[in-house]
């Protein structure tokens, strides 16, 4: 016969042991269902962090409406387009060579880039350009895409659909809207007669820089 001591020991760890699953039971489906939640709650996350990603930029329909909104000339978009009556303007500002347009008040490098350059060189060539104020300013920019159409004419001139005014080289130029989530670019071609899009790793472009005629007044 058992102890009396050791019979109740025994009954005890079987009341303690039965406590114990009572009380993990609740306590893991608890656990799985915060962690399900956690899970359920970064994935919807990063799906609408995804939307939010691929909606940035400038988009194909976007670029339609305003070169018909404007008037300008696309081989593609809009080839029925006139383009605007540009009244360029040629200014030497401290040896640098610069087209003033009174029709649309922004100052444009004549020439521009002397080389064809990814999206990410084009903005340190920006930066370059305002540290060693090209022209008497430090507020160069690269121009948005309905800056740069301003300049497409709707015929070609000198074999380039863009005024003679300006450098032949720079035939296709990087604009500043970026597209398809920012890893594309907008850029201009004035060989072609129109603008679309370029990987902004990959493609090279020239740039020809662009700051109002009011950020040189500043």
């Amino acid at each position: 016969m058992l102890p009396k001591e050791k019979v109740m020991s025994e009954k005890a760890i079987k009341q303690e042991s039965t406590i114990k699953k009572k009380w993990y039971k609740p306590v893991g489906i608890m656990v799985v269902c915060v962690l399900l939640f956690i899970v359920g709650y970064v994935a919807i996350h990063q799906s609408s962090k995804r939307k939010i990603v691929r909606s940035i930029g400038l988009s194909e329909n976007d670029v339609i409406a305003t070169l018909k909104k404007k008037n300008y000339f696309d081989k593609d978009y809009n080839p029925d387009g006139k383009g605007i009556e540009n009244k360029y303007v040629l200014q030497e500002i401290n040896g640098d060579s610069v087209v003033f347009d009174e029709a649309t008040n922004l100052i444009w490098q004549k020439s521009g880039s002397p080389n064809e350059m990814i999206y990410k060189d084009a903005k340190k060539y920006i930066d370059r350009l305002n540290n060693d104020h090209f022209a008497g300013s430090g507020k160069w920019r690269l121009p948005k895409l309905e800056e740069a159409m301003s300049l497409m004419e709707p015929e070609k001139k000198n074999y380039l659909y863009i005024d003679p005014i300006f450098d032949r080289k720079q035939m296709e130029i990087w604009t500043a809207e970026q597209t398809y989530g920012a890893s594309w670019a907008w850029f201009v071609s004035f060989y072609y007669g129109g603008c679309n899009r370029n990987l902004l790793l990959f493609n090279n472009n020239y740039v020809r820089a662009v700051r109002s005629r009011q950020a040189f007044e500043e």
